[in-house]
């Protein structure tokens, strides 16, 4: 059974237990994101997008495959959480942030006015 509720948060809950909750989230990720967040790029097979009203601090949320990652764009752009990406791809991703970094600003602000 799946529950989708969403308040000020995204909340998505499986509960039969076939996917584990790594692979729900990108299960939803990949076919949920498209309408529930804005996606500020794609380039390279990656997908640059952040959760509506997730959290305060400017950040972004990268996934590809069944792999995902999240890097703060404040107060300097750090990587927050990996899970599936090897070191060559995490690079790849910072190159990516660096170079679009004043833009994935702007529309975060953008949106969460």
């Amino acid at each position: 059974m799946l529950i989708f509720h969403s308040t000020s948060n995204f909340f998505l809950t499986l509960f039969d237990g076939f996917f584990s909750k790594k692979k729900f989230r990108i299960f939803a990720l990949l076919n949920c994101s498209q309408y529930m967040s804005p996606i500020f790029l794609k380039e390279k097979g990656y997908r640059f997008f952040t959760w509506s009203k997730e959290e305060e601090r400017k950040h972004i949320h990268v996934v590809k495959g069944d792999k995902q990652c999240k890097f703060w764009l404040e107060p300097t752009i750090e990587i927050a959480e990996n899970n599936g990406f090897r070191d060559f791809e995490l690079n790849e991703i910072l190159k990516i942030i660096t170079k679009n970094e004043s833009e994935f600003k702007n529309k975060w602000s953008k949106h969460f006015r």
